[in-house]
């Protein structure tokens, strides 16, 4: 019987290790955060790293923790009994959570400016790219947005109510411009710089979105700036 309750505590005391709580608010909701270490380090992984049965030598890389948010529930300040649970899909977020970073893993802003604050947490610490829900006035709740979730490090522009996306390549990087268009979020522009090691030149590519349909607008061709 004293094993039995000592293996209870034990187990209770080693959730409540493992476990953290975090809230955040902006004074319209309280956001509790569940977030679970995860015991195995975890490695970023890069596209030219060579593949696991090959018999180049490989860089050695630098394990980290991660932690997984378990769950998110939300309720207005002004009545605690209207409670709202998310449960994520197995979303990680970089681990530890401190008072120093959490404003860079769990983000309250108006993603698709109608003058409600939604939120996102970081999905992969590898790739910034985020978990995001939205604010549905009508019900009250937060949903996933599916179309911002798969941008990589977005930035929203709240004064010109648009959302910027920058990728980078190998040889080659640009910035996409997204802006909502009869609540559809829509690419309006794209410009992208590439370099020819070859020809030893760097062409710079603007496309705009025109009638529908995005058209280069404008190409400058320079010589490469080593």
């Amino acid at each position: 019987m004293k094993s039995s309750i000592l293996f209870i505590l034990l187990f209770v005391f080693n959730v409540s290790i493992a476990q953290q709580i975090e809230k955040l608010t902006d004074g319209k909701f309280m956001y509790c955060l569940t977030l679970e270490k995860l015991a195995a380090p975890h490695y970023r992984t890069f596209a030219n790293e060579p593949p696991s049965n090959s018999t180049k030598k490989k860089t050695p890389r630098l394990g980290f923790t991660v932690g997984t948010v378990k769950s998110i529930t939300i309720y207005p300040i002004n009545d605690t009994t209207k409670k709202q649970v998310i449960i994520p899909d197995k979303n990680e977020s970089a681990w530890p959570w401190t008072d120093a970073n959490k404003e860079e893993k769990f983000i309250l802003e108006d993603m698709n400016f109608d003058g409600n604050n939604d939120f996102r947490f970081l999905s992969s610490s590898d790739n910034f790219i985020y978990c995001c829900y939205v604010y549905q006035p009508s019900t009250g709740q937060f949903v996933k947005d599916t179309v911002l979730n798969k941008l990589v490090g977005a930035q929203f522009d709240q004064n010109q109510k648009l959302i910027y996306e920058n990728w980078q390549g190998l040889t080659n990087k640009g910035t996409e411009t997204f802006k909502y268009i009869d609540g559809k979020l829509t690419l309006i522009e794209e410009e992208e710089t590439r370099d020819d090691i070859s020809k030893k030149t760097t062409t710079v590519t603007l496309k705009k979105l025109v009638d529908g349909k995005m058209k280069v607008v404008s190409q400058v061709v320079s010589p490469h700036e080593n």
